[in-house]
């Protein structure tokens, strides 16, 4: 599971976690019943404070996203819910783009422009790996 982090961000790291594992689990990387890293596992990896992390792990626990199993540890919930919890997912990352696009000063023509170049260069990378 990467999780890329970014401390320079206005978004808090454990919001970013957040964001980062639902993503995951929306894409299908994270499978139902799949165990996640335990908490001094994952604040290892980031090298941030595992009380981030905790509190991320948290949230997901109150989102069902993630379980807690007794002496087992933290693992991907049963989604029934993917496809809902993949478009407010991606609703949520929309609306922080477009607050940053209208910060920079683009238009909607400028910032929908950004979003093809990257999903094309996106698609066109993953076609390549599967090659």
């Amino acid at each position: 599971m990467f999780l890329p982090i970014d401390p320079n961000s206005g978004l808090p790291i454990y919001r970013q976690i957040i964001e980062q594992v639902k993503r995951t689990v929306a894409a299908g990387a994270l499978s139902s019943g799949e165990r996640v890293p335990s908490v001094r596992e994952l604040s290892s990896l980031l090298e941030i404070n595992p009380l981030t992390v905790q509190k991320a792990y948290r949230e997901l626990e109150r989102e069902n996203v993630l379980e807690m199993r007794r002496g087992l540890g933290m693992f991907v919930a049963a989604a029934a819910e993917r496809q809902q919890e993949a478009e407010k997912s991606v609703s949520q990352l929309a609306e922080r783009f477009v607050l940053e696009a209208v910060q920079a000063g683009l238009n909607r023509r400028e910032a929908l422009d950004v979003i093809a170049t990257q999903y094309d260069r996106l698609k066109t990378s993953r076609n390549e790996e599967g090659k």
